[in-house]
């Protein structure tokens, strides 16, 4: 009877410790699913967050600008007034902003998003040229400033024929964690507002 007994003891000894390596490898599984999506839901609300800002910055900005209709320094006023609305990392992450005419379509003109300025129809600003916003001898359309190529006076705001200010930004959340592909994500938010006629 007694050999029953320990050949029962070490029995159960041997089933118990198999159950406790199962249930640690189905944790260890388990863990590192519940550890993705942790990171992927922080990842992602932060760029959410970024995104949601970016698009009041653009607001802001296109606001700004079409409110200082033939002001040569309108472009300028709407740069900074987005900056002022963004936190320095935020600000970092800006790639560039580009401020064109929209009275015809809400799409960019072609040329305006690759990096250039197009005459007549876009100012294409860079991060560098963001850096500069409080240059005041950097803005005004002269030869050498930024927004030469589609000058703020020349913009006018007459009421039966609206001319339409189109802003857009474009910004790149880095990933925190770098636990995903690609480094980070890109977006984008543009607002297109009509110009304020200047005896309003």
């Amino acid at each position: 009877m007694n050999d029953w007994i320990e050949r029962r003891r070490s029995s159960d000894s041997v089933d118990s410790n198999e159950e406790r390596g199962a249930a640690m490898v189905e944790m260890a599984i388990v863990g590192m699913l519940l550890a993705f999506l942790c990171m992927g839901m922080i990842e992602l609300g932060f760029a959410w967050r970024d995104s949601i800002t970016i698009e009041q910055a653009s607001r802001l900005g296109v606001r700004a600008g079409a409110a200082m209709t033939g002001d040569d320094r309108a472009d300028q006023l709407s740069v900074q007034a987005l900056i002022a609305s963004l936190e320095a990392n935020e600000y970092d992450q800006l790639q560039y902003v580009v401020v064109w005419d929209a009275t015809t379509s809400s799409e960019m003109p072609a040329g305006c998003e690759t990096g250039s300025s197009v005459a007549l129809k876009c100012n294409h600003y860079t991060k560098a040229m963001l850096d500069n916003a409080d240059d005041a001898g950097r803005w005004g359309c002269v030869a050498s400033s930024y927004d030469v190529a589609w000058c703020p006076t020349s913009r006018d705001a007459v009421p039966e024929d609206p001319t339409y200010l189109g802003l857009h930004i474009q910004s790149r959340r880095n990933w925190m964690t770098n636990f995903f592909p690609g480094g980070g994500i890109d977006f984008g938010a543009s607002t297109i507002m009509s110009l304020v006629p200047a005896d309003y």
